[in-house]
């Protein structure tokens, strides 16, 4: 017969934070991480609104033996990523058309470019 020493009892984890207390203590934390996120300025009140509407939804899913702010970003990155999807947020290139239209002359300019050409033409043909 072995004898074992009793086991001893399971750790006592950490009681479960409510979502006041998370709201109250990290929304300033929230708010910044969203904007470093590439959240923009008008939006990131509303951005942080949706962060803490799915800590809400979630918080059962959150081990409170974990640190919170990791958490909480993951929870930042997915709504500004949903964000950047449906605001249209895309990395686009410029055709060499759209960049050349781009800096084109106004056509004041082009005009006084024209005569200008003219007016040089004259006086080299001139000098003939």
């Amino acid at each position: 017969m072995v004898l074992r020493a009793p086991e001893p009892p399971p750790a006592k984890s950490p009681p479960r934070p409510d979502v006041r207390a998370i709201y109250g203590a990290e929304f300033a934390w929230v708010y910044r991480t969203l904007r470093r996120l590439g959240g923009r300025e008008r939006d990131l009140e509303d951005l942080a609104h949706d962060v803490f509407v799915v800590v809400h939804r979630r918080l059962d899913d959150y081990d409170p033996r974990r640190p919170l702010r990791p958490w909480l970003m993951g929870i930042a990155f997915r709504v500004v990523s949903d964000y950047r999807r449906r605001a249209g947020f895309r990395a686009e290139e410029l055709s060499e058309d759209v960049a050349d239209t781009a800096w084109a002359p106004r056509q004041e300019e082009a005009v006084a470019e024209r005569d200008r050409r003219e007016l040089v033409l004259e006086a080299l043909e001139a000098l003939d």
